[in-house]
């Protein structure tokens, strides 16, 4: 039954896949595919680790469109000669877990195990004239058991003869991911070709993530326009200047500020048992009913900062990214995860 739902889940992906594809037979010019992994193994200063945010792997296609997509609200598209569209369809999964995942009880003072798989679809309105991008995002799928975050974390772990874990009888239950973001991004500085700074801001609502964050974007190499459009962004060859480049590299600093008013990766809504609460110990003070009414806070307010480069040449580009954050429970830990994306231009 395992084997089944781990191939299950690695099929979706080989699904969103073919769905692009169908979608770029309407007239459309260039495309790109993004694979993406998180993992907090990774880090720069050679401390990996396995606990919060564990890891999120996805599957991306981004689409250019000749015209504006539906997504995109009618006050971007002005003037239309300057605008550049995409579409993008993918998967994502993302997986939670406390520090100790050899504790096989709940762990009510920890991050919870928590699991979500959802497909997204993206529009992106890049002006270069005036040099802003408009981005509207839709998120729907699920969160809890039939996201396959045990199976998935299970056959990793196993796969590197590393620790299994043990607690995932106690993992968030099944609640609806469904989210709509809004992202508005504006150049604010720029030096020759080789520097650009840029102020963003993201809006999310729905059963998945309510708040809002703002963020610089600082963005130092050879490189090409950021809103020339995404996939320029990671394409080599293309013309900067008035020049032809075969290749891109670049660094990128981005801190955020964020006010967080519900994370449903976090928070129980109400879906976890009473029942299936048990203390880690008799040393551990709180009773259960006051370990209960700690599992759902947050902290709302949370800083993080991602950096890293970019280094693209001809049709394929590689990224690394690191994200430090603060602490995203109350009385829990900072944490840091590595991201690496690899991007084909089609």
């Amino acid at each position: 039954m395992k084997l089944f739902l781990l191939l299950f889940f690695r099929m979706h992906l080989f699904v969103v896949m073919l769905f692009g594809v169908a979608c770029a037979q309407e007239k459309s010019g260039k495309k790109l595919l993004r694979i993406y992994e998180d993992n907090d193994f990774l880090n720069m200063r050679g401390h990996g680790t396995d606990r919060a945010y564990s890891g999120g792997n996805r599957l991306d296609l981004f689409i250019e469109r000749a015209r504006k997509p539906f997504l995109i609200p009618g006050f971007v598209n002005i003037p239309q000669d300057s605008m550049t569209f995409f579409n993008q369809w993918g998967a994502m999964q993302m997986v939670f877990t406390p520090s100790n995942i050899a504790d096989p009880y709940f762990q009510p003072h920890d991050y919870f195990y928590s699991g979500s798989l959802f497909l997204t679809h993206s529009s992106y309105a890049y002006n270069r004239s005036r040099n802003y991008s408009f981005q509207t995002e839709l998120q729907a799928g699920i969160r809890g058991p039939y996201a396959f975050g045990r199976e998935t974390q299970t056959w990793v772990h196993r796969m590197l003869a590393y620790r299994l874990p043990k607690g995932w009888d106690h993992q968030l239950k099944t609640a609806p991911v469904l989210n709509l973001n809004f992202t508005f991004e504006k150049q604010v500085a720029a030096v020759g070709s080789w520097l650009e700074l840029i102020a963003g801001t993201k809006l999310r609502m729905g059963t998945f993530e309510n708040g809002i964050s703002v963020y610089p974007l600082l963005r130092i190499g050879i490189m090409a326009p950021y809103f020339s459009g995404f996939i320029n962004q990671y394409s080599g060859g293309r013309v900067v200047a008035g020049k032809k480049r075969k290749m891109q590299a670049y660094l990128v600093i981005s801190p955020e500020a964020k006010w967080m008013l519900t994370n449903a990766m976090l928070q129980t809504n109400g879906l976890l048992k009473r029942k299936e609460i048990k203390p880690i110990s008799d040393a551990y003070a709180n009773t259960e009913a006051n370990s209960y009414n700690r599992q759902n806070i947050i902290r709302h307010f949370i800083f993080s900062v991602n950096y890293g480069a970019v280094i693209s040449t001809g049709k394929f580009a590689i990224s690394y990214m690191q994200n430090t954050s603060t602490e995203m429970r109350k009385n829990t830990y900072s944490h840091e995860f590595g991201n690496i994306s690899l991007y084909f231009t089609l």
